[in-house]
């Protein structure tokens, strides 16, 4: 079973495997039992792992998402200040009426893992 730990330290490992790695983790995640989904994003990822910044934030706004939308409890490392970033990141490196149409959209639990200023740049 993956867990958010074991996918957090394949992505250090290589990070063009990002999408494959998240898509495999989430959908073994949608099939899971409820024991197996709060087993799955119990345990933290480890500290040492060498990854591009925006990817623990990510990886701590995709579990509190699954939280809300699986009514599980969010694990309390989500909220320890490694998971948030000073500024927005978009994967698009989007700018302008994008960035901010980005910004709406994005669920509510992504927002919560950066700081909403600057908007635009």
């Amino acid at each position: 079973m993956l867990t958010i730990k074991i996918i957090a330290k394949r992505i250090s490992e290589d990070h063009s495997q990002f999408a494959h790695y998240k898509s495999s983790f989430l959908d073994q995640f949608y099939k899971a039992t409820t024991s197996q989904r709060k087993v799955m994003i119990a345990e933290e990822p480890a500290s040492n792992l060498v990854l591009p910044e925006r990817i623990l934030p990510f990886l701590a706004g995709m579990v509190e998402k699954l939280c809300n939308d699986y009514q599980l409890t969010s694990p309390n490392w989500i909220y320890n200040k490694k998971y948030y970033l000073a500024t927005p990141n978009f994967w698009l490196n989007a700018t302008g009426k994008l960035r901010i149409l980005l910004l709406v959209e994005s669920p509510v639990e992504f927002k919560s893992v950066i700081s909403l200023t600057p908007l635009i740049h």
